[in-house]
């Protein structure tokens, strides 16, 4: 278990958290952020982690406990629970805890529809998924939905996921919430999806330094598209792009690394609108030091997204934390990163060819890769640092905690003190020591019971 510098504000124990999460091997990007995130917990409270996984990697200094049901009625035990919740089946049992016992909930992109329906859909209770669907997107959205699953129509978490996130049905479980960008928190507000929103920064430590002197190398420069392939990623407008690009820069390579839920094939596709086979090597992502090793060889990241539904991408911090300029769409998180470390290429009828643009120019400008490298890095030193995050994670988990502590101090220092005032003029109800106590009284310090 993990130990914080010191006592709470009430002088107290140390406060105790429950952390419901999916944790390495399994081979989520929640589960990678949980790691970071706990690391960086650890020292400072004492974490109990809770997951479902039979063999989860060890963090130092942090109890690892079985999502058991035992496990469930021990959460009422904790100063505070928060849940990780992304649209996949891994955060199904954590959807059930929270149902159980309310928790800060750590919400990852607003679209939760597939997970929706996993835990609804997927267990037979179709009549819950159709309430959530309505109170989400009113009694038109279920024909749709009814059509899908008579096989007539796609399901709404694959044609209309952004008309009906679903969000609501996990946030109504949430005591508050805790988001990683601006742009979630305000689409979180504006659907009325909670009113106590905290912004903790989707965080990446900065590996050495080892990507600057790169673009200075006599070689052809590989650009990356890293992490689950879906159509919102837009791989055939970075494919389309490349085989422009790559009439004016011969030595231009395409590194794909990830696998895609979608049936996309990014080979067959390349070949489908004449890309040279040797252009595009696609991988599948194993384990954490071979997929250190793809991106120690990329010079230029390429994330784009569109639409985007609140997320923030890990590919985007890891790139930017290892001094590697990224190519991003417009619009959501990707707005609030710093215009010096990545270029943004605006989804539409022009995309392609603004991309081919950016890729040639980068391609040719090592310059351009160093200086957006180094205010990459920079960027992440002084926004994604964990502690910053595990900063903003105390303060949304304990500051109602700490607040009673504090109270509680004054109470007590101040009964103290009334004491000693009373013993010095022997009056202990005298007309100072009745003062100060009506006005503790006043503001609440005091029950009558302390007066």
């Amino acid at each position: 278990m993990g130990r914080c510098g010191g006592s709470t504000p009430g002088g107290g124990r140390l406060s105790r958290i429950a952390f419901l999460t999916p944790l390495p091997p399994e081979k989520t990007g929640i589960a990678e952020y949980s790691a970071m995130i706990l690391a960086a917990l650890s020292g400072r409270v004492e974490v109990d982690v809770y997951c479902r996984h039979g063999s989860p990697d060890r963090i130092p200094d942090v109890r690892i406990r079985p999502a058991t049901a035992r496990g469930l009625r021990r959460l009422d035990s904790y100063d505070a629970v928060v849940a990780q919740i992304g649209n996949s089946a891994a955060h199904d049992w954590i959807v059930d805890w929270i149902r159980h016992r309310p928790a800060t909930v750590v919400l990852h992109e607003l679209v939760l529809h597939h997970l929706v329906a996993h835990v609804t859909l997927g267990r037979g209770r179709h009549a819950e998924y159709f309430d959530a669907l309505r109170r989400d997107g009113g009694a038109k959205a279920v024909p749709q939905a009814l059509a899908a699953l008579a096989g007539r129509a796609e399901p709404l978490w694959e044609a209309a996921p952004d008309r009906y996130p679903m969000a609501e049905f996990v946030t109504r479980h949430a005591t508050s919430l805790l988001v990683h960008s601006d742009h979630m928190a305000e689409a979180v507000r504006s659907r009325r999806l909670a009113r106590d929103v905290t912004v903790a920064p989707l965080p990446a430590r900065p590996v050495l330094d080892r990507n600057m002197a790169r673009p200075d190398r006599d070689r052809a420069v590989t650009l990356g598209v890293f992490g689950f392939i879906n159509p919102n990623k837009r791989l055939l407008v970075v494919l389309a792009a490349l085989r422009i690009a790559i009439a004016r820069v011969p030595g231009l390579r395409l590194l794909v690394v990830g696998g895609s839920s979608s049936g996309i094939d990014p080979a067959g596709l390349a070949a489908k609108i004449g890309l040279p086979a040797a252009a595009i090597r696609v991988e599948a992502y194993s384990d954490r030091p071979r997929y250190e090793g793809f991106l120690a060889e990329v010079d230029v990241g390429i994330a784009l997204r569109h639409p985007t539904f609140g997320e923030t991408s890990a590919v985007v911090t890891e790139f930017m934390a290892r001094a590697i300029p990224v190519v991003v769409s417009t619009g959501g998180w990707y707005d609030e990163l710093p215009d010096a470390a990545v270029a943004r290429v605006a989804p539409g009828s022009d995309e392609v060819l603004t991309l081919a643009a950016t890729l040639e120019h980068l391609a040719r400008d090592p310059d351009r890769r160093r200086g957006m490298g180094a205010a990459a890095l920079e960027y992440t030193r002084a926004v994604l640092d964990p502690a910053r995050t595990a900063d903003a994670y105390i303060e949304a988990l304990l500051a109602p905690t700490g607040r009673r502590g504090l109270e509680e101090s004054l109470r007590r220092s101040l009964a103290h003190s009334i004491g000693e005032v009373g013993s010095v003029f022997e009056t202990p109800t005298g007309p100072l020591v009745q003062g100060v106590g009506e006005a503790a009284g006043a503001i609440g310090l005091f029950s009558r019971a302390d007066r």
